[in-house]
């Protein structure tokens, strides 16, 4: 089945060349990728944090790759890299402000969203961030977050204002009682304004968690 499924792969590639831009991100090391140049403009929340610049093409190849071609072989490196960044900074993060046994939530998407694409990419990201962790650093909850509202795209919105009254009451926990007094770890692919991640921690703190912080892809 395996050696089918290589003949297979081969074809589709024969037919359709990958972009030179995913062929190169595939080919570099997680270390390589994370000790890039290009600088990641810094985000407004110090509680927020970025792995790699998304004005880089390599990288936005790569997230749009993720996100808009449901790419797997992307996504398990993009998971790689966010997996190492995270084993350094729990550590630090643990040692400061006592954030043991913390929790990864995906950002969500609404179900209709979820419909028109087919996955959710930050839902695939913690997916095989578990498989790489096996539960010894984090744990990773699906579905306690629900995004109930459709709302604009951030980079749409004209200011700070806006945007914060686009995503009010989008986000919903459904289950409190495994949120209460838990570290928690917000991820997603992008940070464009940061926005998002305060809603959602606004949301996450009236369930009551206990400390949240935001990590992302690429801003």
């Amino acid at each position: 089945m395996k050696y089918l499924l290589n003949i297979y792969n081969s074809l589709l590639d024969f037919i359709f060349p990958p972009n030179p831009l995913t062929k190169e991100f595939l080919n570099l090391a997680e270390t390589d990728l994370m000790n890039r140049p290009n600088k990641i403009p810094t985000v407004a929340d110090n509680w927020q944090k970025a792995i790699l610049a998304y004005k880089e093409p390599l990288v936005r190849n790569a997230i749009w790759e993720m996100k808009y071609r449901g790419n797997r072989e992307i996504t398990k490196r993009l998971a790689k890299v966010v997996y190492e960044f995270l084993l350094a900074e729990v550590e630090d993060w643990q040692t400061f402000s006592n954030f043991i046994e913390p929790i990864i939530i995906p950002v969500p998407i609404t179900k209709k969203r979820k419909v028109e694409r087919g996955f959710n990419q930050s839902e695939r990201l913690s997916i095989y961030i578990d498989k790489l962790d096996r539960g010894h650093n984090f744990g990773v909850k699906l579905g306690l977050l629900e995004k109930v509202k459709e709302t604009p795209k951030q980079s749409l919105s004209k200011s700070r204002s806006e945007r914060l009254e686009n995503l009010k009451g989008s986000f919903k926990v459904k289950e409190p009682e495994q949120i209460r007094g838990r570290n928690i770890i917000i991820l997603d692919d992008v940070i464009t304004t940061g926005a998002t991640m305060r809603e959602i921690k606004k949301c996450l703190k009236q369930a009551g968690a206990r400390k949240v912080v935001g990590v992302a892809v690429a801003h």
